[in-house]
């Protein structure tokens, strides 16, 4: 492999160990590094709520604004991650911003054939929450919310994903009717997942004000059905679906019970949530436009060179 026929080192993702490796190939090659930052481990750690969080933080923080300094282009996925970016001191120009689109956008399947075939009553309300189950999720809370829902609901909430936190989640929801732990799906089957709920729901903890985007919010707005998020009021999450999601405060047990019992028994709310999703992510989130933007941006890097 002819190594000077590369024109470029690109790194993507969230891992410091990865941007540091990119950064000394791209040192050794005497080529331009472009990073496509999905996560900001430095703010995850301090953000948290983990003991030794901000001590960890520091030294995280650190390194990845080296990476970042050495890079000839930075791409954020949200505005507000690349505000962050900025006010570590990389340099503006530097620093573009490429929302989040749809690699591989869910198909939305029938309804109830979808809920028959994960073997679901017709006549619940599901609430699913997809992906990681860790500490930045905060799932704990969507237990308390299940526990403040009133005794006779028809609601039924699934927790669908692995995580550090699973073994945790299992415990807490062992015994109870309202709520469950369910492994993940495979990819061919998650477009039925999602089609089978009444709600998708996103839930942080009420520290992740700017460190990451949840990369299923593309799929969850892909797939024609309601999402309700319970995130720190003006985080990027929150900025993020405003005005296409039903929002509710972080860390509030309560709050996230009582919008979900208000929106099973209001279907105009639901069908009205579902087409502001879907508008949004035909509009902003579509691959070719995405995948256009990193060319665009790609094309910029190497004839900088």
């Amino acid at each position: 492999m002819d190594l000077q026929s590369f024109d470029l080192v690109l790194a993507i993702g969230s891992s410091v160990a990865g941007g540091l490796v990119a950064k000394k190939i791209s040192s050794k090659l005497g080529i331009p590094l472009g990073i496509v930052v999905h996560d900001l481990a430095g703010q995850g750690a301090s953000q948290s709520g983990l003991p030794g969080g901000f001590l960890i933080a520091k030294v995280v923080i650190r390194i990845e604004r080296a990476i970042l300094t050495s890079a000839k282009g930075v791409v954020a996925i949200s505005q507000m991650m690349s505000d962050v970016i900025v006010r570590m001191g990389i340099q503006k120009n530097k620093v573009s911003t490429i929302l989040i689109y749809a690699a591989n956008p869910v198909t939305p399947k029938n309804r109830v054939s979808a809920r028959e075939s994960f073997g679901w009553a017709s006549n619940d309300f599901v609430v699913i929450h997809t992906g990681n189950m860790g500490a930045k999720q905060d799932l704990e809370n969507v237990v308390q919310a299940a526990d403040a829902l009133a005794g006779d609901s028809h609601i039924k909430i699934y927790l669908v994903g692995h995580g550090n936190q699973e073994a945790n989640l299992k415990s807490l929801c062992a015994g109870k009717s309202n709520i469950a732990v369910v492994p993940a799906v495979s990819d061919e089957d998650y477009s039925a997942l999602l089609s089978a709920a009444d709600l998708l729901l996103v839930n942080e903890r009420s520290t992740q004000m700017e460190m990451s985007l949840p990369s299923k919010l593309t799929s969850y707005l892909y797939s024609e059905r309601p999402v309700i998020a319970a995130v720190p009021r003006g985080g990027a999450t929150w900025k993020f679906l405003e005005g296409v999601a039903e929002l509710v405060e972080a860390g509030d047990p309560h709050a996230l019970a009582s919008k979900i019992e208000e929106l099973s028994r209001n279907q105009n709310r639901l069908d009205e949530l579902a087409k502001l999703g879907s508008a949004f992510a035909v509009k902003n989130l579509d691959p070719a436009v995405g995948r256009g933007k990193y060319l665009e941006w790609v094309e910029k890097l190497i004839g900088s060179k």
